[in-house]
Parts: C-alpha cells; sequence; structure tokens
C-alpha cells in the first residue's frame, strides 16, 4: 500500500480496551497489538522491532514511531478508549 506524503502528520487507531473507572488498562498495550491494529485497518505488515513505544498502561492518546523503511519513520496516535461492557 502506498501512502502519500501529504495525507496527514499522523496515522490515527481507535480500538477500546477493558479499563477501570481510573482508566487504568487491565494489562498493557504491546507491539503486537499495534502490529494488528496497523494490519486490519491500514492493511500494511510491519514488524513489532520497526515499532518505537512507550508503556502504554492508561486509555487515552499515546504517540509512538513505526519505521517503515530505513530512512522513513510514521508518526503513530493510537486511542484507547475504555470499553462500554465490562
Amino acid at each position: 500500500m502506498l501512502i502519500p506524503a501529504h495525507a496527514q502528520s499522523y496515522f490515527v487507531f481507535t480500538s477500546c480496551c477493558q479499563a477501570g473507572d481510573d482508566g487504568t488498562l487491565f494489562g498493557s498495550i504491546t507491539k503486537s497489538d499495534v502490529v494488528a491494529l496497523i494490519k486490519d485497518q491500514l492493511d500494511l505488515s510491519v514488524e513489532t522491532q520497526d515499532i518505537e513505544m512507550g508503556d502504554i498502561r492508561t486509555t487515552g492518546s499515546h504517540e509512538l514511531s513505526v519505521k517503515l523503511h530505513p530512512e522513513v519513520v510514521a508518526k503513530v496516535r493510537t486511542v484507547r478508549n475504555r470499553s462500554l461492557i465490562q
């Protein structure tokens, strides 16, 4: 899949997860979770070692980087919302 350079500054992925009332996730978001989101929503294959991210253990917006090529790094924002069904 070719992505035009002018398309947008960020790709935003939104998903729901189980979390407590304070927004703390039951578990954490892993690089494998991000790989699956990118595959499902963009039909783009990336490897876990191409993802740079911090520890994601709360709902809300989190920024990470995905290396698409040695000279191309995409900025990605993932938004984790609390699931309505607990």
